[in-house]
């Protein structure tokens, strides 16, 4: 059985932060119980939207970062 729960926030018209968590009780299968968590940040600037965002999984650090654009 898993369970996950997003949200997300305005800042201003081009700033967001999204946070998620989630859990994963795998007693029926036998794996180990997983649990994740993360955060994260848009600015949007006129057709480029830089974003930056931090999470652990199974208690490993993960940052990812990148660029999106829309024509």
């Amino acid at each position: 059985m898993g369970l996950g729960l997003g949200a997300s926030y305005e800042i201003s018209a081009a700033t967001k932060i999204n946070a998620v968590v989630s859990f994963f009780d795998a007693k029926a299968t036998g794996v180990k119980n997983v649990s994740a968590y993360g955060i994260g940040v848009s600015h949007n600037l006129g057709g480029a939207t830089p974003k930056v965002g931090v999470a652990q999984n199974d208690k490993k650090n993960m940052l990812d970062l990148g660029v999106s654009f829309s024509f």
